[in-house]
């Protein structure tokens, strides 16, 4: 009898086994993966997306608040010796330029590695206290373009566009660039036609007047003409 007993309870147990088995959870590792899954992934909801977007919206205006307090001067020579950027920025707007602004905390930095293999200096990032400063300073550049001296007339001061908004500057001052010569030409051909036609009025002779009446005379005639047309009229 109890040999009978032992046999159904290890077949129970076996169908137990099996069941349980078939129904059992995952694994514990498996557990601990769905718990750093977010519970609305789990649920099997969409993620916001207007979340996301608003991330990158501020991102991008943080960005470009930041940046309208930079300018960009490339042509600025590289620093020698001991002398700062910071220093080189602020002797050439002693010099060259009206304003002096004051840089922020971040002073100044160069952008890229070391100057290439031309001599070009790197471009220099400037960090200015406020939008003001940078306004003032981009205002002010404008005069570097009327300089007497060449080196002062080499160096840009730009703001400090994204990369986005560098491509389409630079677009902009090559179609600007490629009108300006389209129109040397026309305006060079404008001032050869006006030379011309006062080198050949000035070398031709005096026409005479066909109107014996001397009515049209202030168009044509010249007080050199005039003498000559009384000493003909009889006396």
């Amino acid at each position: 009898m109890q040999i009978v007993i032992n046999t159904l309870k290890s077949e129970i147990d076996g169908l137990k086994a099996g069941t349980y088995t078939a129904m059992s959870p995952p694994p514990p590792p498996f557990h601990s993966a769905l718990a750093t899954v977010p519970t609305g992934i789990c649920d099997g909801a969409v993620p916001d997306a207007g979340e996301a977007v608003k991330v990158e919206v501020h991102k991008t205006l943080t960005d470009l608040s930041r940046r309208k307090k930079n300018v960009v001067i490339t042509g600025l020579p590289e620093p020698v010796g001991d002398q700062s950027d910071d220093t080189l920025f602020s002797q050439f707007c002693e010099t060259h330029l009206t304003t002096k602004p004051s840089l922020s905390y971040l002073g100044c930095r160069r952008l890229g590695r070391q100057p290439d293999t031309y001599g070009r200096p790197r471009r220099l990032l400037v960090h200015l206290n406020t939008e003001a400063c940078a306004e003032e300073l981009l205002k002010a550049a404008k005069q570097l373009r009327n300089c007497s001296e060449p080196y002062a007339r080499s160096i840009y001061i730009n703001p400090d566009f994204d990369p986005v908004s560098a491509k389409l500057a630079y677009e902009k001052r090559v179609r600007r660039r490629q009108q300006q010569q389209q129109q040397q030409p026309d305006q060079q051909h404008i001032v050869n036609r006006v030379f011309t036609c006062t080198v050949s009025s000035s070398t031709s002779p005096p026409t005479a007047l066909s109107d014996p009446q001397g009515t049209n005379s202030h168009s044509c005639s010249n007080s050199d003409t005039t003498p000559s047309f009384r000493n003909s009229s009889p006396v």
